[in-house]
């Protein structure tokens, strides 16, 4: 994942509610609306979606998520 498109997506998720929302629900259909592929082999089995940090902790922690985001590439810093 690219980091502009890792930092867009944090962004989203600690400022819109709805995206939030969507993205807790189906984080695969967002990520794959946004452009941002996940391997098939590497995606999680979910049951009752995704649990979210909350929005102060992804602003305050934006800068080293994203590279996190970045560098293992199929790695979603959220519990499934």
């Amino acid at each position: 994942m690219k980091t502009d498109a890792a930092r867009e997506l944090l962004e989203k998720l600690a400022t819109d509610d709805a995206f939030r929302d969507r993205f807790a629900a189906d984080p695969y259909a967002v990520l794959d609306s946004l452009g941002i592929q996940v391997d098939p082999g590497t995606r999680q089995a979910r049951t009752g979606g995704v649990e979210l940090p909350s929005k102060a902790d992804i602003l305050a922690n934006l800068d080293a998520m994203a590279q996190d985001m970045t560098v293992t590439m199929s790695f979603l810093p959220f519990k499934c």
